[in-house]
Parts: structure tokens; C-alpha cells; sequence
């Protein structure tokens, strides 16, 4: 776990110094999220993401892109694991879009106070579609990880 917290550092540290492709760098950063979650179950999972959540705080050039990986893609990376966890793909569905609806609607109003008044009416839509488009992507990685190298670092 170590080593992965330190590839999320980098990952994240990324973030913070590339002018381009930053929401990229904090999305991989939350996957690993994820792997650690397959591989070493939540309760560890949600060590490393305070853990993550906690360094990156500190290291992260940018702090703005610091509150966004602490307080949305680190956290959903959690969050999604319990909404997964039923299996009721509806369900699964419904709770996920309230939850966008919900982080969504909160970085709006922020960025409403700190941007301009009438940011909300554009940053609430892009940001439920980008959630959307990340969830998806996120699914897509860790399907392949299980498939091509899930359990491999149980055996190590």
C-alpha cells in the first residue's frame, strides 16, 4: 500500500503542476482508490484515502485541485463501492445521479461565491456529465484490473 500511496502522490502532485490534463491526473489518482479497495478490502481502502487524502493536502501545488480530489473523486471512489455493493443496477443508477445532483449542486454554489453569480447554471449540468463520464471511466479501469491483474497483490 505503500507504494501505491506513492504513485498517487506523484499522480497527484501531476495534477497540481500540469496546466492541461489535471482532471485526468486526479482521476487516476482516485482509482487507485479503488485497486487498493479490490485488493485489500474498504477498511483499508478508506485508510488510504485519508491517508491520500491527508498528504495530498499538504504536497498539492494546487489546492483548489486538492479540495477536489479530497471532496469529490477521492470520497466517490468510496462512495461508489457502497452503492455498487447492492447490485441492483437501478438502484445503483438512481443513487449515483442524486449523489452527482447533490456534489454537483455544492461545487456550484461554490464556484457561484468564488468565480461569478451566475456560474451555477453552467457548472451544475457540466459537472453531473463530467461525474457521469468518470464513474463510467472508472468502472471500465477497475473492470479491467480485475480481470487482467486482480489478486495478483494478495499473492505478493
Amino acid at each position: 500500500m505503500g507504494i501505491m500511496l506513492a504513485i498517487n502522490q506523484i499522480l497527484l502532485y501531476f495534477a497540481g503542476i500540469m496546466s492541461f490534463n489535471e482532471t485526468i491526473f486526479l482521476g487516476l489518482a482516485s482509482v487507485i482508490i479503488g485497486i487498493v479497495i479490490i485488493e485489500k478490502g474498504i477498511k483499508n481502502g478508506i485508510v488510504f484515502y485519508i491517508s491520500s487524502a491527508m498528504m495530498g493536502a499538504v504536497l498539492m501545488p494546487n489546492k483548489l485541485n486538492a479540495l477536489g480530489y479530497i471532496f469529490v473523486l477521492g470520497l466517490y471512489t468510496v462512495v461508489k463501492y457502497y452503492i455498487e455493493k447492492s447490485g441492483e443496477i437501478k438502484k445503483e443508477v438512481i443513487t449515483k445521479a442524486v449523489y452527482f445532483f447533490i456534489i454537483s449542486l455544492a461545487a456550484a454554489i461554490a464556484g457561484s461565491k468564488f468565480i461569478y453569480a451566475s456560474s451555477a447554471i453552467i457548472i451544475l449540468p457540466m459537472f453531473v456529465l463530467i461525474m457521469a463520464v468518470y464513474d463510467y471511466s472508472a468502472t471500465v479501469i477497475l473492470t479491467a484490473y480485475i480481470k487482467n491483474l486482480g489478486g495478483n497483490l494478495k499473492k505478493g
